[in-house]
């Protein structure tokens, strides 16, 4: 390869690729829109395969062990009545089972880890305050349009690497690639002192019913708790007017409630998804993360899927790296159907977490039952390892 990779985007997934890059000796270049990184205020859920994926990439165990509290548990617990259904064991159970632990932590505590990371490496050339305005492919590479400080510039690069999120611009040159759809959920999210919220601080909690699930967990070592609650809405955006979104949960339990109150603003999301049977190369541009499977949040996989993408890339291209074709194919064929598995789960996910009265029953009483091996049901994604 003569010229360096170009990666669109500054995000965790961005970033990630940069550091694998560099960690099998390419250089790269990080167009990131923003003028300096930074994730929205909520927090993220580091699984195992995540922390495995972040030791690969450079970044130390103590280094986000400093930003993350490791939950001992996750329980899950019904609407009205806030009975608890079910605990999975997570804390040492968790770590030993998986070579890594369960960690929760701000997603921007992690951002900033993995910014250090880059720009700490000569290798990468960050680039703040540079959109990716248009990819022209070509028979050697691709030539891409980039606005900076609204002067245009063109950059020309064997590989593209778009990591720019569910709404990538690059994503439209590859032919067959899908665009991503609304699957009718919003997601509300805040974060507030871990003090002023009647919640644990060192466990997960996931509140289940037919208008919506909520999900809370400490992050920022335990001073802060991260809580988000998905409801059915429609897409469009409007002020984060709680008063509207709290009625969704107007009949469930008052320990439930007690959770939303608290935060005095909310940030507001659609949920959307990505199939994965798309296209996710063409020529010189690949696909990575949510750019090229977005899933729905309901395994906690997103962040981490984009790091194993990451990984994964850059390992195919030092294999074959006087073939690039066949090293993108060999990507796209060795992330493919896990990513598909993972598509599928979270869907499944998500219809039993929304259950309406009638069959919720029968879901309440399954988690009931197999509580104590609930762990297991993770194995394949969290057994997951780095490409050797």
């Amino acid at each position: 390869m003569r010229r360096p990779i170009v990666i669109a985007g500054g995000g965790i997934g961005g970033l990630s690729a940069a550091l694998a890059l560099a960690r099998v000796g390419l250089r790269s270049i990080v167009l990131e829109r923003r003028a300096e990184p930074a994730e929205a205020g909520a927090g993220i859920q580091l699984t195992p395969n995540a922390g495995k994926a972040l030791a690969w990439l450079g970044i130390s165990a103590a280094a986000v062990d400093a930003v993350s509290v490791h939950p001992e548990r996750l329980d899950i617990r019904s609407d009205r009545s806030g009975r608890r259904l079910a605990t999975m064991l997570l804390g040492a159970s968790a770590a030993e089972r998986f070579g890594a632990p369960y960690r929760t932590l701000h997603r921007a505590d992690l951002q900033q880890l993995l910014l250090a990371a880059v720009r700490r490496i000569p290798d990468i050339d960050l680039r703040l305050g540079t959109e990716l305005a248009a990819v022209q492919r070509e028979a050697d590479g691709a030539s891409l349009a980039t606005v900076s400080g609204g002067r245009p510039r063109e950059i020309r690069t064997d590989i593209l690497v778009a990591a720019d999120g569910v709404r990538s611009t690059a994503r439209q040159a590859i032919p067959g690639a899908r665009d991503a759809v609304f699957t009718g959920r919003v997601a509300w999210r805040a974060v507030v002192p871990i003090a002023a919220a009647p919640a644990p601080s060192d466990s997960i909690g996931i509140w289940l019913g037919g208008s919506g699930h909520i999900v809370h967990y400490p992050v920022r070592g335990g001073r802060e708790l991260n809580i988000v609650a998905i409801v059915r809405e429609p897409p469009e955006a409007r002020p984060a007017d709680a008063t509207n979104f709290l009625s969704h949960f107007s009949s469930w339990s008052p320990s439930a409630k007690a959770i939303l109150a608290p935060p005095s603003a909310w940030t507001r999301s659609p949920i959307m998804t990505l199939d994965p049977n798309g296209a996710w190369t063409g020529g010189p541009v690949a696909l990575l993360g949510d750019a090229a499977h977005t899933v729905p949040p309901y395994l906690a996989q997103g962040a981490a899927f984009a790091m194993e993408d990451a990984v994964t890339l850059a390992t195919s291209l030092a294999r074959r790296p006087d073939d690039l074709s066949a090293a993108l194919e060999d990507y796209r064929t060795a992330r493919f159907h896990r990513t598909r598995r993972l598509s599928a789960a979270a869907t499944q996910a998500g219809r039993i977490y929304h259950m309406g009265r009638a069959t919720s029953w029968t879901r309440n009483l399954a988690l009931t039952i197999a509580g104590p091996l609930l762990l297991h049901r993770y194995d394949w994604i969290y057994r997951w390892q780095p490409p050797g």
